[in-house]
């Protein structure tokens, strides 16, 4: 199981091992404790940014697997502070391209290896799973901090004849946000 959650979020979170991870596999319940994202997790997003650092207090993913139908899957994020930057490498149409690329070679490899031709019906409720999750989710976010430092534009005052060695910086902190979906 942490290999296949570290196949699912390696991409994305730095040192994933069991020591910060804790599975209940009877309850549904994964919990991932003392994350940090990794500096190119939002890369694909195109933004002239990038992550300068970040910890992830805790992530909980309840799946209540005998009850799919009928209880949402609860996706529970705790204690957010990431620091971003600007990054005045960012090419977004090379991103983008970048981005478009990855995707269609995924969607090729998935073209040529179907493990549904053996059976089809188990892809059908595969697919009836994953909507069912999708139309029943409730995503809670607290606890949010992020931090904006541009150190391009500060460089950039027209009112010195130097360049300046000081920067901006914002911040922006969330309480909580709250997101569900439901069954109609």
């Amino acid at each position: 199981i942490v290999r296949r959650i570290n196949q699912i979020l390696g991409g994305y979170i730095a040192g994933l091992d069991k020591e910060n991870l804790e599975i209940n596999v009877l309850e549904g319940i994964v919990e991932l404790n003392d994350l940090q994202l990794l500096p190119h997790a939002f890369d694909s997003l195109g933004l002239p940014i990038e992550l300068a650092a970040s910890h992830v207090e805790r992530i909980r993913i309840e799946i209540p697997f005998k009850h799919l139908k009928s209880r949402p899957v609860v996706i529970h994020i705790r204690g957010v502070v990431a620091t971003m930057r600007t990054n005045p490498q960012t090419d977004r149409v090379a991103q983008q391209k970048a981005k478009l690329d990855k995707h269609e070679a995924a969607w090729k490899a998935a073209g040529e290896v179907n493990v549904e031709e053996d059976h089809p019906e188990d892809g059908e409720k595969m697919d009836g799973i994953r909507k069912r999750i999708l139309e029943n989710i409730e995503v809670t976010i607290e606890n949010v901090h992020l931090r904006f430092e541009d150190t391009i534009s500060s460089r950039r005052t027209s009112w010195t004849a130097t360049e300046s060695s000081t920067m901006f910086a914002a911040g922006i902190t969330l309480d909580r946000l709250a997101v569900t979906s439901f069954l109609v």
